[in-house]
């Protein structure tokens, strides 16, 4: 996974993914997030060339673990690592100037692993996370678990970790209700502070919190 994301190319603005276009994702600058484009493939290489590549770290030691790869054609493919470890890993949008220095590598740590802020949102899907990151005026850091069933483990971890940090969780508001049931698993554990469910006053409507900015924006409903 560190072989492949440190020989792939920097991504520098969002228009160079057609993913992010779809999702109107624009402010990953925002933060301390690196994302890279896959241009070459080479023997035993796992992601396509043109794919999408996120960096998972353990949300313990924030040591690199896996990489989501998104392909970058319609229908949109997302992967993890076959085999790699899952719960417990997370994607870190982390605003510039709240912590000193990132890393990603092997083996790596931060130079301040120390994270100045009082708040911290949970949420599913990494561009979930940089909607709430958006909505959030660019200003508090957000965990993104990719899928319902790593809320748990994440914020158990995020809570030992930072123990006075408030955890929002921003579930996913799935037809099923199980985003919304595992947000308050976490709640009930007494691991977070609050849950947030995505809503549209009066309407009974369905979606993430990336849905729910690309309603507020004035895009259709994808």
């Amino acid at each position: 996974a560190w072989r492949e994301f440190d020989s792939a190319l920097p991504l520098p603005y969002p228009e160079s993914h057609s993913y992010l276009i779809h999702k109107h994702v624009h402010n990953f600058n925002s933060c301390d997030i690196r994302l890279r484009i896959k241009r070459k493939k080479e023997a035993g290489d796992v992601c396509n060339i043109g794919d999408l590549l996120i960096p998972v770290v353990d949300a313990r030691n924030d040591k690199l673990i896996s990489l989501i790869h998104i392909s970058e054609t319609q229908p949109y493919r997302k992967f993890n690592y076959t085999g790699a470890r899952f719960l417990g890993g997370c994607v870190q949008l982390i605003p510039s100037g709240l912590r000193e220095s990132l890393c990603i590598a092997p083996d790596s740590i931060f130079i301040n692993p120390a994270i100045n802020s009082k708040l911290v949102y949970v949420c599913e899907g990494a561009a979930t996370g940089f909607s709430i990151l958006e909505l959030s005026q660019n200003k508090v850091p957000v965990l993104c678990v990719g899928g319902c069933n790593n809320l748990v483990h994440v914020c158990k971890i995020w809570h030992e970790r930072y123990p006075k940090m408030r955890i929002v969780v921003c579930p996913d508001n799935d037809k099923t209700g199980i985003g919304l049931r595992k947000a308050q698993e976490c709640r009930d554990a007494g691991y977070v502070y609050d849950v947030k469910l995505p809503q549209i006053k009066g309407q009974n409507w369905h979606g993430d919190w990336n849905d729910l900015l690309i309603y507020m924006k004035g895009f259709n409903h994808e």
